[in-house]
């Protein structure tokens, strides 16, 4: 399994989390950035996580210091400067301003609750595989729903998943051709999706930089226009960044398919 993404913290920050408190981090802007809801593990501690609660982008003069346990102007240019980069308070660029709490559940044991979950699309319908991110961004230890136009899934699995999508959608059976998500994946819903999948790593990668192994993790073969077809003529020609998401199946429960 790839490693997971870790997120490290000031002594600040962890002091007043392990006392079940909220706390406040930066980041420079160039990190990774923590989603919103995303549970993260803090780097170097083992069986600890965190909760993101809010994460902003800010210039440093808007920074509060005591929300760092800073009450000098010095120290918090100090501070910043340590966390985010020599410079970055001079020249007042903008960095991630992250609001936190204890997360006591790891990202990992984290069931699936209502019927709410992103979706994207997955062309690999191996176990494990990866998929690529453009303009979305998933947090490592997500679970993710694979779309499927409807129509597709009604053939596959019949008058029980036909039934399941009347019920939903509140139409007959003659009418489930007119439910938005019948033949475009981009309207499904994720909870209605029976592929989901667990993000086990991330990584960012110009097109060019892609292996033909993670290119075979992808569902995409060696042949060129299969490759630009699937990633885009724009990303091909101008050998974009990418984000390439590592997978494992889950099942429906959450747990992994053994």
């Amino acid at each position: 399994m790839g490693k997971r993404m870790e997120i490290s913290l000031s002594k600040h920050s962890v002091t007043r989390l392990l006392e079940g408190k909220v706390a406040y981090e930066i980041l420079p802007s160039r990190a990774y950035k923590f989603q919103v809801g995303g549970a993260y593990k803090v780097y170097s501690i083992d069986d600890t996580y965190i909760k993101v609660l809010s994460n902003e982008l800010k210039y440093p003069c808007e920074l509060d210091g005591s929300k760092f346990g800073i009450y000098n102007q010095k120290a918090l240019e100090e501070f910043v400067d340590k966390r985010c980069g020599e410079g970055t308070w001079m020249l007042n660029r903008r960095v991630f301003f992250l609001r936190l709490e204890n997360c006591v559940i790891p990202p990992d044991k984290v069931r699936l609750e209502g019927k709410f979950i992103r979706k994207t699309h997955i062309k690999s319908m191996e176990d494990v595989g990866m998929f690529v991110g453009k303009s979305t961004d998933f947090s490592v230890g997500s679970i993710i729903a694979a779309s499927e136009p409807y129509l597709e899934l009604c053939e596959r699995l019949g008058d029980e998943y036909r039934d399941l999508l009347c019920k939903e959608y509140n139409v007959e059976r003659d009418e489930l051709f007119t439910i938005k998500g019948w033949t475009n994946r981009a309207y499904v819903r994720g909870g209605l999706m029976p592929r989901k999948v667990r993000i086990v790593a991330s990584k960012m990668a110009r097109v060019n930089e892609i292996t033909d192994e993670e290119w075979a993790m992808l569902g995409v073969g060696q042949d060129m226009d299969s490759r630009i077809r699937f990633i885009g003529t724009d990303y091909w020609r101008w050998n974009k960044y990418v984000r390439l998401y590592k997978f494992e199946k889950v099942e429906e429960n959450g747990e992994e398919e053994d």
